[in-house]
């Protein structure tokens, strides 16, 4: 029977361990992307809606390693925070936070399996 142990030496491993961390960044990014056009998406389908320009203005955008999703009016956070206000065209409050909260567990749990194929790949 023949017993051995593989020791990867200083240069190698390091190639080894960069390969997995640009491919970890990258596949990070990505997932962070689709969380926030599917945050996006689900947002503008509950944003007040008027004539349209509050969810026009809707947008998500990956900068670093943070998605940012915003909707850029001068009314945006007014309509989002004000519980009481009708809206007769449809939408309502919260119209981001909502479904930030509904869905932030699977978001997390994207975002571990991104970490967790990059990981068994390695």
């Amino acid at each position: 029977m023949i017993m051995g142990i593989e020791i990867i030496g200083g240069r190698a491993l390091a190639r080894r361990l960069q390969n997995i961390v640009s491919a970890s960044n990258r596949d990070i990014k990505n997932t962070l992307r689709d969380i926030g056009e599917d945050l996006l998406s689900k947002s503008v389908n509950l944003a007040p809606i008027d004539q349209g320009d509050l969810r026009g203005s809707g947008t998500s955008i990956l900068e670093g390693d943070a998605v940012k999703v915003s909707f850029n009016t001068v009314y945006a956070l007014r309509q989002h925070e004000e519980m009481g206000f009708s809206h007769p065209g449809g939408g309502q409050a919260k119209y981001l936070e909502q479904p930030y909260n509904e869905n932030e567990s699977m978001y997390i749990e994207d975002l571990a399996e991104t970490i967790k194929n990059n990981v068994d790949r390695g």
